[in-house]
């Protein structure tokens, strides 16, 4: 049975907007799970969704190996 995690990441989208991302430029972020699954790349599914204002973006992130993961996001706005 595939789980499915989703963080909301208005902290992600605001750290990326204070390092100055530009528009459609590739932000990278990763972050660690607290918990350990035997097969993560089959059993699970990371959602990061970006905010700003009422426009969203729902991007997934990927098993990097260990308790890793990583997303990968090009804002297709300034802001």
């Amino acid at each position: 049975m595939k789980r499915t995690l989703t963080s909301l990441a208005l902290v992600l989208l605001m750290a990326a907007s204070a390092n100055g991302v530009e528009q459609w430029a590739v932000w990278e972020t990763s972050f660690t799970s607290a918990k350990k699954y035997e097969s993560p790349f089959l059993d699970v599914e990371v959602d990061v969704v970006f905010k700003q204002g009422e426009q969203q973006w729902k991007v997934p992130a990927f098993w990097s190996g260990g308790d890793k993961w990583t997303a990968r996001f090009a804002p297709p706005v300034q802001g």
